[in-house]
């Protein structure tokens, strides 16, 4: 399902806006580095954003940031958010943002990303990948492109579903391969999302924040009721949230 949003200011709530909120999260933020952000992101808005939606991440939740183009880096492992100088570590990472990358190695981020989640993530955490991209995969090999792609698209996929981790996407440009991303949020039960001007940015991270407290809440199972003798129909379960309905691009 396809978001087109527009920007507006954040809300004021409590930096903790997702605690409390059913399970913890384990989220590993995936950003692109690659040349092209210079055109589709001149005044870095990413950067802001990204620090935004880490303030609003609970003390009991988890964080990890990769930054790639042409090659991936893990600039801050997976761990808890719950001391200030751990956040004010993660803001200062996104000054390592500088647009200079000259290819968009989506593959091997995401690998990484699925690695880091399996590695360090903890048991019984709802396991999140974002993934903000602004191009289509290239790495400077059009036959590697294309094994690259194949890739992601069925074993990375799978290997994320296979371990409960939820990709998020989100797309700059119409340039971009939503063929890729949202095969990534579909097939791992995730969302996809297209931010067709640097402004809208805000908007996707809102929209974000607010589907996870939806999978949040679904998540966290209600307090069981006591039993009645005289029952006899089935206890009815949850369905999981509705993404709300997307608004075609114009």
């Amino acid at each position: 399902m396809l978001f087109c949003l527009t920007w507006a200011p954040w809300a004021q709530a409590a930096p903790a806006e997702l605690e409390g909120q059913g399970l913890p999260l384990d989220i590993v933020l995936v950003l692109d580095n690659s040349g092209s952000m210079q055109k589709n992101d001149p005044n870095y808005l990413m950067k802001s954003v990204a620090a935004n939606f880490l303030e609003r991440l609970g003390t009991s939740d988890q964080l990890a940031m990769i930054i790639f183009a042409s090659d991936t880096k893990l600039v801050q492992p997976l761990r808890s958010l719950a001391q200030a100088e751990t956040r004010q570590a993660y803001v200062a990472s996104l000054n390592h943002l500088d647009y200079r990358g000259k290819w968009t190695n989506s593959h091997t981020a995401i690998e990484r990303a699925i690695y880091e989640l399996k590695r360090t993530g903890r048991e019984g955490s709802r396991k999140i990948i974002i993934f903000m991209t602004d191009g289509i995969l290239e790495t400077g090999n059009p036959q590697r492109d294309v094994e690259a792609t194949q890739w992601l698209k069925q074993y990375l996929t799978e290997e994320a579903k296979k371990n409960g981790i939820r990709i998020f996407g989100v797309a700059f440009t119409e340039a971009a391969d939503f063929s890729i991303i949202q095969v990534l949020a579909v097939k791992t039960g995730g969302e996809y999302y297209r931010a067709l001007k640097a402004v809208e940015i805000e908007g996707v991270f809102k929209q974000i924040n607010r589907d996870l407290t939806k999978q949040q809440a679904v998540a966290a199972p209600p307090a069981p009721a006591a039993a009645s003798p005289a029952a006899t129909a089935p206890v009815a379960t949850l369905s999981p949230a509705q993404p709300p309905t997307p608004v075609q691009p114009s």
